[in-house]
């Protein structure tokens, strides 16, 4: 029974070993990313990253938790969540600090007002994607009880079926500014602000404890690091 129990960490530290070895020997490096990461914010850095390190990088796209997963057992060398449980064993920074933009269809009434009250929000469905993105959590820090009351409907399984059901009038649904861009831009989606302090979500790139700068890991992770930087100060300072 005590061997079953140390069975998972055996695995995790022989998968590490391999993925190790693969690394000396050049393979492409393993980094798990959440579903809305991986999908509208890492293409960029990813490509530049290879430009200049030379080195490929295999992006697995997955679930909040499957991620954690992965990089616990040794299949990714590193990642980038919506949330972490803080795992012993690993370092987690804040990556990206991504707002959360509430959504309506263009012909919605919100859309025409621009802006709403916290408590109106039980007036119409809140649409969710994903299971395990934290939002939820979020939402309760923030509201506390009255979160309870919101008319969520879940079960969209991604952000790209959330979008099109709040563009055919079936709901709302508060979602990272960086998923809708495009959306926002041609006008085929509309955001409403909410009264208050603004809501968003620190996005967190993990990796290993004590990990040598030197290894491509690292190198990767202070590349994601430096960009995120380079992009935060652009958008502060647009006439630098």
């Amino acid at each position: 029974v005590q061997g079953a129990a140390f069975r998972p960490l055996a695995q995790a530290l022989l998968a590490t070993e391999a993925r190790a070895r693969a690394q000396l020997a050049g393979a492409a490096l393993q980094l798990a990313a959440a579903s809305n990461i991986g999908t509208y914010m890492l293409q960029d850095p990813l490509s530049a990253f290879h430009d200049q390190d030379g080195r490929e990088v295999a992006l697995w796209i997955g679930a909040n938790p499957a991620v954690a997963d992965r990089l616990q057992h040794g299949a990714a060398d590193l990642a980038l969540m919506e949330w972490w449980d803080d795992r012993p064993g690993f370092t987690a920074r804040i990556w990206r600090v991504e707002p959360l933009v509430l959504i309506v269809a263009p012909g919605h009434p919100w859309a025409a007002r621009g802006r709403i009250a916290p408590a109106e929000l039980p007036e119409m469905p809140l649409l969710g994607g994903e299971p395990g993105t934290g939002t939820g959590r979020l939402l309760r820090e923030r509201f506390g009880e009255f979160a309870d009351g919101l008319r969520t409907i879940g079960g969209f399984g991604s952000t790209e079926a959330v979008k099109r059901a709040v563009r055919a009038g079936r709901g709302a649904s508060l979602v990272l500014a960086a998923t809708v861009s495009d959306e926002l831009a041609t006008g085929s989606l509309a955001a409403v602000a909410l009264d208050g302090p603004p809501l968003a979500k620190e996005t967190r790139l993990v990796l290993p404890q004590d990990l040598p700068e030197t290894a491509p890991a690292a190198r990767l992770a202070a590349h994601l690091l430096r960009a995120q930087a380079h992009a935060s100060d652009g958008r502060a300072s647009p006439g630098c």
